[in-house]
Protein backbone atom coordinates (compact mmCIF):
# COMPACT_ATOMS: atom_id res chain seq x y z
CA UNK A 1 0.00 0.00 0.00
CA UNK A 2 1.02 3.64 -0.34
CA UNK A 3 3.14 5.21 2.35
CA UNK A 4 2.12 8.69 3.46
CA UNK A 5 5.17 9.12 5.68
CA UNK A 6 8.36 10.67 4.37
CA UNK A 7 11.13 8.11 3.97
CA UNK A 8 14.69 8.52 5.11
CA UNK A 9 15.67 9.27 1.52
CA UNK A 10 13.20 12.13 1.28
CA UNK A 11 14.48 13.52 4.58
CA UNK A 12 18.04 13.44 3.25
CA UNK A 13 16.85 15.13 0.06
CA UNK A 14 15.31 17.99 2.00
CA UNK A 15 18.47 18.22 4.11
CA UNK A 16 20.47 18.46 0.88
CA UNK A 17 18.35 21.39 -0.31
CA UNK A 18 19.00 23.16 2.99
CA UNK A 19 22.75 22.62 2.56
CA UNK A 20 22.60 24.07 -0.94
CA UNK A 21 20.76 27.14 0.28
CA UNK A 22 23.28 27.60 3.07
CA UNK A 23 26.17 27.47 0.62
CA UNK A 24 24.48 30.08 -1.55
CA UNK A 25 23.60 32.48 1.26
CA UNK A 26 26.58 32.19 3.62
CA UNK A 27 28.23 35.43 2.43
CA UNK A 28 28.79 36.47 6.03
CA UNK A 29 30.47 33.23 6.99
CA UNK A 30 34.16 32.49 7.20
CA UNK A 31 33.84 30.48 3.99
CA UNK A 32 32.63 33.48 2.05
CA UNK A 33 35.25 35.72 3.59
CA UNK A 34 38.04 33.52 2.29
CA UNK A 35 38.71 35.05 -1.12
CA UNK A 36 40.84 32.10 -2.16
CA UNK A 37 37.89 29.72 -2.14
CA UNK A 38 35.81 29.33 -5.29
CA UNK A 39 32.11 28.94 -4.49
CA UNK A 40 29.92 27.90 -7.43
CA UNK A 41 26.31 26.92 -8.06
CA UNK A 42 25.13 25.42 -11.35
CA UNK A 43 21.68 24.58 -12.70
CA UNK A 44 21.01 22.54 -15.82
CA UNK A 45 19.47 19.59 -17.61
CA UNK A 46 20.38 15.91 -17.66
CA UNK A 47 19.83 13.64 -20.67
CA UNK A 48 19.58 9.93 -19.77
CA UNK A 49 21.92 7.56 -21.60
CA UNK A 50 21.80 4.61 -19.20
CA UNK A 51 19.54 1.77 -20.34
CA UNK A 52 17.18 1.69 -17.37
CA UNK A 53 17.08 5.48 -17.17
CA UNK A 54 16.44 6.24 -20.86
CA UNK A 55 13.74 3.56 -21.12
CA UNK A 56 11.57 5.39 -18.58
CA UNK A 57 12.46 9.08 -18.43
CA UNK A 58 13.09 12.03 -20.68
CA UNK A 59 15.14 15.12 -19.80
CA UNK A 60 15.75 15.69 -16.08
CA UNK A 61 17.02 18.53 -13.89
CA UNK A 62 20.28 18.98 -11.99
CA UNK A 63 21.43 21.43 -9.30
CA UNK A 64 24.99 21.45 -7.95
CA UNK A 65 26.92 23.52 -5.41
CA UNK A 66 30.62 23.25 -4.69
CA UNK A 67 33.44 24.89 -2.77
CA UNK A 68 36.96 24.50 -4.11
CA UNK A 69 40.36 25.60 -2.85
CA UNK A 70 43.30 26.34 -5.18
CA UNK A 71 46.08 23.80 -4.69
CA UNK A 72 48.33 25.04 -7.46
CA UNK A 73 48.04 27.87 -9.99
CA UNK A 74 45.84 25.80 -12.32
CA UNK A 75 44.39 23.17 -9.96
CA UNK A 76 41.45 23.37 -7.52
CA UNK A 77 39.95 20.71 -5.23
CA UNK A 78 36.90 20.63 -2.99
CA UNK A 79 33.56 19.06 -1.97
CA UNK A 80 30.38 19.19 -4.04
CA UNK A 81 26.75 18.25 -3.48
CA UNK A 82 24.30 17.63 -6.32
CA UNK A 83 20.54 17.15 -6.48
CA UNK A 84 19.02 15.47 -9.53
CA UNK A 85 15.48 14.64 -10.57
CA UNK A 86 13.70 12.72 -13.34
CA UNK A 87 9.93 12.39 -13.61
CA UNK A 88 7.34 10.77 -15.83
CA UNK A 89 3.55 10.89 -15.65
CA UNK A 90 2.26 7.30 -15.62
CA UNK A 91 -1.35 8.47 -16.03
CA UNK A 92 -3.60 11.31 -14.87
CA UNK A 93 -3.32 10.21 -11.25
CA UNK A 94 0.20 8.82 -10.75
CA UNK A 95 3.72 10.15 -11.40
CA UNK A 96 6.93 8.11 -11.52
CA UNK A 97 9.82 9.88 -9.78
CA UNK A 98 13.57 9.34 -9.53
CA UNK A 99 15.35 11.51 -6.97
CA UNK A 100 19.15 11.66 -6.74
CA UNK A 101 21.45 13.06 -4.05
CA UNK A 102 25.18 13.03 -4.66
CA UNK A 103 28.03 13.83 -2.28
CA UNK A 104 31.35 14.14 -4.05
CA UNK A 105 34.87 15.48 -4.25
CA UNK A 106 35.56 17.64 -7.30
CA UNK A 107 38.77 18.49 -9.15
CA UNK A 108 39.09 21.32 -11.67
CA UNK A 109 42.21 21.85 -13.80
CA UNK A 110 42.72 24.90 -16.02
CA UNK A 111 43.71 23.77 -19.51
CA UNK A 112 44.53 27.26 -20.78
CA UNK A 113 47.36 29.50 -19.70
CA UNK A 114 45.44 32.77 -19.98
CA UNK A 115 42.87 33.92 -17.44
CA UNK A 116 40.68 35.60 -20.09
CA UNK A 117 39.62 32.43 -21.93
CA UNK A 118 39.49 29.64 -19.39
CA UNK A 119 38.75 26.10 -20.47
CA UNK A 120 38.89 23.67 -17.57
CA UNK A 121 38.77 19.91 -17.20
CA UNK A 122 36.49 18.68 -14.42
CA UNK A 123 36.32 15.37 -12.57
CA UNK A 124 34.10 14.38 -9.67
CA UNK A 125 34.14 11.16 -7.62
CA UNK A 126 30.96 10.78 -5.60
CA UNK A 127 28.51 8.60 -3.72
CA UNK A 128 24.89 8.84 -4.85
CA UNK A 129 21.63 8.05 -3.05
CA UNK A 130 18.89 7.31 -5.58
CA UNK A 131 15.24 6.72 -4.77
CA UNK A 132 12.53 5.65 -7.22
CA UNK A 133 8.95 6.15 -6.06
CA UNK A 134 5.42 6.76 -7.28
CA UNK A 135 3.39 9.76 -6.15
CA UNK A 136 -0.17 10.93 -6.61
CA UNK A 137 -0.68 13.96 -8.84
CA UNK A 138 -3.93 15.25 -7.36
CA UNK A 139 -5.14 15.92 -3.84
CA UNK A 140 -3.12 14.81 -0.85
CA UNK A 141 0.45 13.81 -1.67
CA UNK A 142 0.80 10.06 -1.27
CA UNK A 143 3.95 8.13 -2.20
CA UNK A 144 4.97 4.54 -2.67
CA UNK A 145 8.60 3.45 -2.73
CA UNK A 146 9.71 1.23 -5.62
CA UNK A 147 13.44 0.83 -5.15
CA UNK A 148 16.64 2.43 -3.92
CA UNK A 149 19.96 2.38 -5.78
CA UNK A 150 23.03 3.68 -3.98
CA UNK A 151 26.68 3.53 -4.92
CA UNK A 152 29.84 5.25 -6.09
CA UNK A 153 30.16 6.95 -9.46
CA UNK A 154 32.11 9.62 -11.27
CA UNK A 155 31.64 12.65 -13.53
CA UNK A 156 34.07 13.89 -16.19
CA UNK A 157 33.73 16.89 -18.47
CA UNK A 158 34.66 20.39 -19.52
CA UNK A 159 33.90 23.78 -18.00
CA UNK A 160 34.11 26.92 -20.11
CA UNK A 161 34.16 30.34 -18.45
CA UNK A 162 31.91 32.85 -20.22
CA UNK A 163 32.70 35.72 -17.82
CA UNK A 164 34.38 36.12 -14.45
CA UNK A 165 31.24 34.80 -12.76
CA UNK A 166 29.43 32.67 -15.38
CA UNK A 167 30.45 29.37 -16.92
CA UNK A 168 29.05 26.52 -19.00
CA UNK A 169 29.61 22.96 -17.82
CA UNK A 170 29.22 19.77 -19.83
CA UNK A 171 29.55 16.41 -18.06
CA UNK A 172 29.33 12.70 -18.68
CA UNK A 173 27.89 11.21 -15.48
CA UNK A 174 28.59 7.53 -14.90
CA UNK A 175 26.23 5.74 -12.50
CA UNK A 176 25.86 1.97 -12.12
CA UNK A 177 24.55 1.51 -8.55
CA UNK A 178 23.19 -1.61 -6.92
CA UNK A 179 19.38 -1.52 -6.80
CA UNK A 180 17.16 -2.97 -4.07
CA UNK A 181 13.43 -3.46 -4.46
CA UNK A 182 11.28 -2.06 -1.67
CA UNK A 183 10.11 -4.79 0.72
CA UNK A 184 6.43 -3.88 0.17
CA UNK A 185 6.84 -4.46 -3.58
CA UNK A 186 8.41 -7.86 -2.92
CA UNK A 187 5.54 -8.74 -0.57
CA UNK A 188 2.95 -7.75 -3.19
CA UNK A 189 4.65 -9.89 -5.84
CA UNK A 190 4.89 -12.85 -3.48
CA UNK A 191 1.21 -12.53 -2.53
CA UNK A 192 0.17 -12.55 -6.18
CA UNK A 193 1.83 -15.91 -6.93
CA UNK A 194 -0.47 -18.97 -7.30
CA UNK A 195 1.04 -20.73 -4.29
CA UNK A 196 0.31 -20.67 -0.61
CA UNK A 197 2.75 -18.64 1.53
CA UNK A 198 4.16 -21.88 2.93
CA UNK A 199 4.93 -23.18 -0.57
CA UNK A 200 6.32 -20.04 -2.17
CA UNK A 201 9.83 -18.80 -1.48
CA UNK A 202 10.65 -15.77 -3.59
CA UNK A 203 14.19 -14.39 -3.55
CA UNK A 204 14.96 -11.08 -5.25
CA UNK A 205 18.68 -10.57 -5.61
CA UNK A 206 20.12 -7.08 -5.70
CA UNK A 207 21.09 -6.00 -9.19
CA UNK A 208 22.86 -3.09 -10.85
CA UNK A 209 21.09 -0.53 -13.02
CA UNK A 210 22.55 1.98 -15.45
CA UNK A 211 21.66 5.55 -14.44
CA UNK A 212 24.31 7.31 -16.54
CA UNK A 213 23.57 10.75 -17.96
CA UNK A 214 24.94 13.64 -20.00
CA UNK A 215 24.37 17.06 -18.43
CA UNK A 216 24.67 20.67 -19.57
CA UNK A 217 24.57 23.38 -16.91
CA UNK A 218 25.00 27.11 -16.47
CA UNK A 219 27.05 27.98 -13.40
CA UNK A 220 27.63 31.06 -11.28
CA UNK A 221 30.75 31.83 -9.26
CA UNK A 222 30.42 33.82 -6.03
Amino acid sequence: MYNTNDSLGFTIFRFGIIILLLIITLDISLIAQDKKLEKTVSLGISIPVGTELSDVYGVGGRLKASIKKPIKERLMLGPAITLGYFGNNVNNDVRDNLRMIEFGFETVYNLTKTKKDRIEALANVNYSLNRNFLSTRNGDRVTRNILTANGFGFDVGIRYRLTKTLHLEGLFIYRNPEAKLDQNIISDISASLPFSPAQSIVVFSDYRISLSQISLSLGYKF
